[in-house]
């Protein structure tokens, strides 16, 4: 696995928590709605009960309840059909959603601009809006507010109670104050959107260091193969896996190793070593390879039928020998071989035992030499 394979599958998981975070916002867009229908009708109780309705009963409720309810329910209808209907860009829900927030604060502060208490409430649409980690959605959101705050307050005059901010200075103020504040909001949300996305690149880096660092531990030194740590995992994939799969473990020896580090010494072992390991990272796609120390590797072969691994054995065994035929002298050619056995991997087996009966039919092997073994089967292979 890649660098940016990691990065493309920890942004996925970001997009995954975005998406979630989605739906949460949708949610409190609809609850919004539903909670200033909620207070309206309250509302409508109590001041009816304290004689402080200065119009008539259907002027208000068509003012201050059916009006805003329409408003607001066609705004959350409009986010409900992009975010779980319309087939779009995540980016485009995203705006929707905070867009439509914005646009049910504007409902709500021009209905009641009287309340004063209201100025700010501008500020959750773009607060709600950092979590997506865009300095244009939140800028283009907190912009948006602004400027509907502005029309709401200097141009709406839905309630005839309402003070305009032309006609006295504490108004005025208060005016100033809120525009401050939803600034202020919209600086201390582009600072955390900042933050997080530095948390993030670290996030990312870390993860990336952490892949490697443990790839560099499942990886034999000398040969770049997988080792014995490696194996462990790789079964526990290969448990995953269907178990209707035929799957096998061959394990292999070098015969008359010690001979190669003896006559020719060890730089050239090694050499061997690594060449052997070439030989098997090549043998396909169905196979991996592992190292489990001195001149012994295996091999897991998954999804795979038994004649196959068969064929890709003696292929190695004739790799190898074209090699060495190629480039070791003649008094000692003739006896660098590779012996393998063999084991079929049945359900509910370990992979100590799995280890155990591929080493049972190596050892087999190993008696004649230059050859394969399958266990459970009373015949050997010839090359």
């Amino acid at each position: 696995m890649s660098d940016d394979t990691i990065k493309e599958q920890i942004q996925n998981e970001y997009k995954r928590i975005d998406n979630k975070w989605l739906v949460l916002h949708f949610k409190t867009v609809t609850g919004f709605a539903l909670f200033s229908l909620a207070v309206e009708i309250i509302m409508y109780f109590i001041l009816s009960s304290q004689n402080l309705i200065s119009c008539t009963i259907g002027i208000y409720i068509l003012k201050y309840i059916m009006v805003p309810a329409l408003c607001n329910g066609v705004l959350a209808l409009i986010s409900y059909y992009v975010v779980f209907q319309l087939h779009c860009r995540d980016n485009i829900k995203y705006y929707t959603i905070s867009l439509s927030f914005a646009g049910m604060c504007f409902v709500i502060l021009s209905v009641h601009s009287v309340f004063n208490s209201l100025f700010s409430i501008f500020a959750i649409p773009i607060i709600m809006t950092t979590v997506y980690g865009s300095y244009k959605l939140t800028t283009i959101t907190a912009t948006l507010s602004l400027l509907l705050k502005y029309i709401s307050v200097i141009y709406i005059n839905w309630d005839p109670d309402k003070a305009k901010v032309t006609y006295g200075t504490y108004q005025a103020i208060n005016f100033m104050i809120s525009f401050i504040v939803l600034c202020a909001c919209y600086i201390v949300s582009i600072v955390i959107i900042t933050f997080e996305k530095e948390k993030n690149a670290v996030s990312i880096k870390r993860e990336i260091e952490r892949y490697q660092l443990k790839k560099a531990l499942l990886k034999d030194d000398l040969t770049c193969v997988y080792n014995r740590l490696a194996f462990k995992e790789y079964f526990n994939i290969m448990l995953e896996e269907e178990m209707e799969k035929n799957n096998f473990l061959a394990m292999f020896d070098l015969d008359n190793f010690k001979q190669v580090n003896d006559l020719l010494g060890h730089l050239k072992g090694d050499e061997l070593l690594k060449v052997f390991a070439r030989i098997i990272q090549d043998s396909g796609k169905e196979s991996i390879p592992f190292r489990f120390g001195g001149d012994e590797f295996c091999i897991l072969f998954m999804d795979i039928t038994l004649e196959k691994v068969l064929t890709m054995i003696k292929t190695m065994q004739k790799s190898l020998r074209n090699y060495v035929n190629t480039e070791y002298p003649e008094e000692i050619k003739d006896c660098i071989t590779v012996s393998a056995g063999i084991a079929g991997y049945v359900a509910g087996m370990t992979s100590e035992e799995l280890l155990s009966q591929a080493d049972s039919a190596l050892y087999q092997s190993k008696i004649s030499k230059n050859s394969i073994h399958i266990y459970g089967e009373n015949r050997e292979i010839g090359p």
